[in-house]
């Protein structure tokens, strides 16, 4: 059967969650520490039966950039779009080839925030982080090239988020 080349095939996706608490600096800059729980799945194998679901749990530092704010000046508005980085750490929590991995974790995002009242907002984030290549169980390992991470030597995730959120 093989494994679909498809991100929406249910052998390609898992469900997560997150939680994030931030703070603004400047209307422009902010920073904010991001927890997440995952239940990914291994994808790099050519066999369905053989790209287990596995558990991790990731914990980044982000800064952001308020796209709006900086280019457009601070005035309430209905949408923000805001660019982040991300630096952090993941561990392996489930699958027994790579139970208690530990890595760095490395990624970017675009988090979109719609408000709904002055406290209240819903938001959407879309997401990527790249970490060790033992994270998803699989048999391969991370390559460096000097300062530069080798890409193809490291597990990447991409997902994206609804929420809400509320400002105190």
């Amino acid at each position: 059967i093989g494994v679909s080349g498809s991100p929406f095939a249910s052998e390609r996706y898992s469900w997560g969650g997150s939680v994030t608490l931030g703070k603004w600096a400047t209307p422009s800059f902010g920073m904010r520490v991001k927890g997440q729980a995952a239940w990914g799945r291994t994808v790099n194998v050519s066999d369905k039966d053989l790209n287990p679901l596995y558990n991790q749990v990731v914990v980044t530092l982000e800064p952001m950039v308020n796209l709006h704010n900086l280019f457009a000046g601070y005035k309430p508005r209905v949408w923000n779009t805001i660019l982040y980085g991300s630096v952090g750490y993941g561990r392996h929590i489930g699958h027994e080839n790579c139970e208690g991995v530990n890595s760095a974790i490395a990624g970017v995002g675009w988090l979109n925030t719609f408000n709904v009242t002055k406290r209240f907002h819903i938001n959407v984030d879309i997401y990527t982080n790249m970490g060790d290549a033992a994270m998803d169980g699989a048999e391969h390992h991370s390559s460096w090239a000097g300062p530069i991470i080798d890409a193809k030597g490291n597990d990447w995730q991409l997902g994206w988020s609804i929420g809400c959120g509320f400002n105190l």
